[in-house]
């Protein structure tokens, strides 16, 4: 069977009502055998992962045959993209170079002959892979952009004492996190508490196993450093060593190595030789080498030597620092010691350590396997020995807490279980860059929320889409007192007092952050305070704040965001009151009148009207270091760019494929403000915190599904669509039983936007009413696999079209409308 088709390709820039927008760009087509490795490094592999995440399942693979047994479809055709024979150079420019024009003119548009036939599979969805030889570590190429991680890595306020290492070992590695793109599966260990880490370790048991683009993201989004793992293991490692310790290869390794973590964009390395060696001497100068060349292009980078081997040779755990591993300690940034420590053994760490004690990673096996104290719930007992001699920790593989879950218990509980022994010891990291925005989402979910409205229904994971999550422990302790507004406790007031996760709803993904309370009888009109987030978030003259919020009932609460300042400024202020719903614009102020609101200076209401286009709040000073600022919308322009809904009307966005019957029930409300108080710019807010007034007694909930703060020209940065929208790498492939069902897999490819946590990507054809979500990207490319486009009809000869459309999303967590978004269209011709 040979079917010809015909493809041409059109970039649309779409414009919104105010402003046209002309881009003119160069959209390569590409022969399914063409590699793009600049941009999306397309590589050849044929291994297959159970799940692609978000990638509508192809239709009509396997059908059932008369005995009821699923037979396997035969050999897919597949469309082989090729040029004319005769093509020249200049003509195959010719025709590769497709003019993008505003709107909907499609003048210049190329077309070029394909031809479907069988003998090629389509390459699957991008899987992060580790190098398991020498011959692989050598061959390495910097090819991938699909296993690269893209989020850098975000500042913290500084601060001293022992840290924490965790060192992710699970199921082999590279199972539920080997796909960039995400997968079809919400069942995946994850971890929550990043607040309390300092470097993260991606551990397998492979030659080279860097850390796969999901946890490095996740992890710098947390100002987490992340490493990944050389280790070489028994007799075959000895024989890798023998290898590569020579000196022609101690510096090629070296610079492979440190070349590989730059372009993957990770943070170091953990060196782990559990074998013995037959020249030591070589291997300190390699340890020395490969911390030396990763300095070299990371400054901040991390390298670190496992206590197996001595400088000896011989493979002999210490368990503590001393003279046989002190010169691998000596040339490098820390030392992870074996589990199987005594206390006696810390106290000789500690004095071999001298000024760097802080450096020495004691290990924990949370899997409690010859381990001080047992591990798993009894972590603690090690740790304050670990603590009491002022070293660090080393937490090896916290995924036990997934990997034997009790029958009766969900993760997320015994999660929290596990890590309320680290809460006791380790203070919660203090995030210090701006902007900033969360959505709490754990990165997982059985459905997909964007802005309050159901895009997916299917289960997903994807690590990278993990948000900055609430950084105070889910139950009421000394460092997180849930204040009250009067002289009476807070237990005498309020009772059933919870803080944590609601995998119900969602503003974005498939989670949000749930605050629980229930008034007592000794209540009258107190009000309730929780601490979300410990930061140290350095203000600017001009900030725009936004809150999305549900309650469980209209009358239920008024709800203020609180900013609590980090020292008083010149004029005494210490705290921001930022009323959310209507009724509580005066909770916390009763005494104000809404007379005493006045308005920013008229030089500064014009300067910032006519630079970014918005109107600063009225606020009002009171007594007690407050601040207080009225709810002020951002506007006609920049509500019809964001499709925002704001102060009080519920989130509506056009064109999703999901019915009206599967949105979401919960009300989601968005309200903004724009702070203009020159008297902030030198100050930092050091917590958020959420306000509660009651109207009644009984259970109340607040869901916080968003909370922003960014500068005011993220509104016109992030209101621009991607630049250089193209496809390529396109094959086509028939599946079912009779092959009359046509798939396409192709990539995607576009210029990265200004400040973009991700992008989510739609396609839509003219007989769809509404485009339909396929999933996330957050590099620059994305692999569209197997995407089932239609059937082959036989008397169907008319030109088809297939459009793709990328949609970016903002760390601020702006999310301009479908409508302003590029997109770009495949034709194709059954002929």
């Amino acid at each position: 069977v040979v079917v010809v088709v015909v493809v041409s390709v059109t970039l649309f820039c779409l414009h919104n009502k105010h402003k046209r927008r002309e881009y003119k760009n160069n959209h390569p087509i590409r022969g399914d055998d063409a590699v793009d490795e600049k941009c999306c490094g397309e590589e050849q592999a044929t291994d297959t992962i159970a799940a692609s995440g978000f990638q509508p399942r192809p239709r009509g693979d396997a059908k059932k045959d008369s005995s009821g047994k699923r037979r396997k479809p035969r050999a897919k055709n597949n469309i082989t993209h090729s040029h004319p024979a005769n093509d020249s150079s200049s003509e195959r420019k010719h025709n590769d170079n497709i003019s993008s024009v505003p709107g909907t003119s499609k003048r210049n548009n190329k077309t070029t002959a394909v031809i479907v036939r069988a003998g090629r599979e389509p390459p699957p969805p991008p899987v992060t892979k580790p190098l398991k030889t020498l011959t692989d570590l050598f061959a390495w190429r910097d090819d991938d952009d699909y296993s690269r991680a893209v989020v850098p890595l975000r500042p913290r306020a500084a601060k001293k004492g022992p840290k924490l290492l965790v060192c992710h070992d699970m199921m082999g590695g590279y199972a539920q996190d080997n796909s960039p793109q995400g997968k079809e599966d919400s069942n995946i260990y994850s971890i929550y508490h990043w607040h309390l880490v300092d470097l993260f370790v991606y551990f397998a048991h492979d030659l080279v196993s860097f850390p796969p683009p999901v946890w490095t993201n996740v992890a710098h989004r947390n100002g987490v450093k992340s490493l990944g793992t050389f280790i070489t293991e028994w007799d075959d490692g000895k024989a890798t060593c023998k290898s590569f310790l020579t000196p022609d290869s101690i510096p090629a390794v070296a610079d492979t190595l440190a070349r590989i973590m730059v372009h993957y964009n990770f943070d170091g390395w953990l060196i782990n030789i559990e074998n013995g060696l037959n020249d030591p001497n070589a291997m300190l100068t390699f340890v020395e080498e490969v911390t030396k060349q990763c300095h070299q292009r990371k400054k901040e980078s991390v390298v670190i030597w496992y206590d197996a081997v001595t400088v000896g040779g011989v493979l002999q755990w210490q368990n503590e620092l001393n003279e046989k591993n002190r010169p691998f300690f000596d040339v490098c940034d820390g030392i992870f010691i074996n589990y199987t420590w005594t206390p006696y053994g810390l106290g000789r760490s500690k004095v071999s350590a001298k000024k760097r004690v802080e450096d020495v990673y004691v290990g924990i096996d949370v899997f409690g396997r010859n381990t001080f104290g047992g591990g798993k719930l009894s972590c603690s007992v090690a740790l304050n020995e670990i603590q009491k001699n002022g070293l660090s920790t080393a937490l090896f593989a916290p995924g036990w807490t997934y990997e034997c879950l009790p029958q009766d218990e969900t993760f997320d509980a015994f999660q929290l279980r596990f890590w309320e022994q680290f809460e006791r010891s380790y203070a919660s990291h203090k995030l210090s860059s701006f902007p900033f925005h969360t959505s709490f989402s754990v990165g997982a979910g059985t459905y997909f929320n964007l802005n309050g409205r159901r895009v997916h229904t299917n289960e997903w994971s994807n690590l990278s889409f993990q948000n900055v999550l609430h950084s105070v422990p889910s139950r009421p302790t000394a460092t997180n007192p849930y204040t009250t507004s009067t002289a009476l406790s807070r237990d005498e007031l309020f009772g059933s007092i919870s803080i944590g996760i609601d995998k119900s709803t969602a503003f974005n993904g498939s989670s949000c952050l749930e605050l629980s309370f229930t008034p007592k009888e000794n209540w009258v009109d107190e009000t309730l305070t929780f601490q979300v987030m410990n930061t140290m978030l350095p203000l600017k003259t001009y900030v725009v704040v936004t809150c999305s919020f549900a309650l469980n009932s209209v009358e239920g609460c008024d709800v203020s965001l609180q900013l609590v300042l980090t020292k008083a400024s010149t004029h005494g202020l210490r705290y921001v009151l930022l009323p959310l719903n209507h009724s509580s614009i005066f909770s916390g102020a009763e005494n104000v009148k809404s007379g005493e609101f006045v308005s920013v200076g008229k030089e500064v209401k014009e300067k910032i009207k006519r630079k970014h286009n918005i109107t600063p709040s009225n606020f009002c000073r009171q007594g007690d270091g407050y601040i207080s600022f009225a709810p002020q919308p951002l506007g006609q322009e920049w509500s019809d760019t964001f499709g925002l809904c704001e102060n009080g009307d519920i989130y509506k966005e056009e064109g999703n494929s999901i019915s009206k019957s599967s949105n979401t029930h919960t009300h989601w409300q968005t309200t903004s403000f724009v702070i203009a108080q020159k008297d902030l710019a030198e100050q930092s807010v050091q917590a958020i915190r959420i306000v509660c007034k009651p109207m009644r007694r009984g259970k109340e909930s607040v869901r916080i599904g968003r909370i922003s703060l960014f500068p005011p020209s993220h509104l016109k940065e992030t209101s621009t669509p991607v630049r250089a929208l193209s496809i390529s790498n396109i094959v086509w492939g028939s599946v079912g039983i009779s092959h009359d069902a046509l798939n396409v897999t192709l990539t995607l490819s576009w210029q990265a936007s200004p400040n973009a946590f991700c992008y989510y990507i739609y396609t839509k054809s003219p007989s769809s009413s509404a485009p339909l979500f396929v999933g996330i990207a957050h590099n620059t490319c994305y692999r569209v696999s197997q995407f089932h486009v239609g059937d082959f009809i036989s008397d169907e000869r008319s030109l088809q079209s297939l459009t793709f459309i990328v949609q970016p999303h903002a760390d601020s967590g702006l999310l301009p409308k479908l409508s302003t978004c590029a997109s770009v269209e495949l034709k194709y011709k059954i002929t």
